[in-house]
């Protein structure tokens, strides 16, 4: 790392060579770093393989989220399925119920009959008695 004296001094050399303001340009740009502190190549390669280990571990996560996602949506919709009736429901819960209303109509009217016939039968026998 360069000391303070050694960027005035360069400072000062630039000064000379480009001018004031170009010299002030040019060190402003130059930032008073340690060689250290700079990622080199090798820097970058690792963190560029830590990055996709991590992207890696974030896919496999939201992947596994969105499945057990799925899971419950299917689920919530068998449920919904289960509770609420389509138009083709109700249209053969309505002919289940026409069929069956039909059915108990003609018995009803079946057992009315044979019950008046048995009742006219039961009066014209006892008048004949009498």
């Amino acid at each position: 790392m360069t000391t303070g004296q050694e960027r005035t001094a360069l400072t000062d050399r630039l000064g000379e060579v480009l001018g004031v303001a170009h010299a002030t340009t040019l060190m402003s740009m130059l930032a008073a770093h340690d060689r250290d502190d700079l990622a080199t190549k090798a820097d970058l390669s690792a963190l560029r393989e830590e990055l996709r280990g991590e992207m890696s571990e974030l896919r496999t996560e939201l992947r596994s989220e969105m499945s057990e996602l799925r899971t419950e949506v299917t689920a919530i919709r068998q449920e919904m399925d289960l509770k609420f009736a389509t138009k083709d429901d109700l249209l053969a819960m309505r002919d289940g119920f026409d069929s069956a209303f039909h059915s108990y109509v003609r018995t009803f009217i079946a057992t009315q009959a044979a019950t008046v016939v048995g009742v006219t039968g039961i009066v014209y026998a006892l008048t004949q008695l009498t």
